[in-house]
């Protein structure tokens, strides 16, 4: 018994289909709408609701327990895709 195993893209990971489901959460119109929702309570806020929306999105898909658990998407491949950004908690 043998086995085939082909690269088809770059953006494969250990996070089992996430930026998948980012992609979806985008692609659906959830960020526009949980940022016109939740509007921002600073002007000079760094993040908008839905980055936050969406790390919390990150952990709870992949099995994260608690939300510290973002920095560890921060250190790793989330950290080199320029499209994800991370709340400090």
């Amino acid at each position: 018994m043998s086995a085939k195993i082909e690269k088809i893209s770059d953006k494969i990971g250990t996070f089992g289909g996430i930026f998948q489901t980012i992609d979806c959460f985008r692609n659906l119109g959830l960020d526009k709408l949980v940022d016109n929702t939740l509007k921002n309570r600073h002007r000079n806020a760094t993040y908008m609701p839905s980055d936050l929306v969406e790390n919390l999105l990150s952990v709870y898909c992949t099995g994260g327990s608690c939300i510290e658990d973002v920095n560890i998407f921060r250190s790793d491949a989330f950290g080199r895709n320029s499209e994800c950004r991370f709340a400090t908690f």
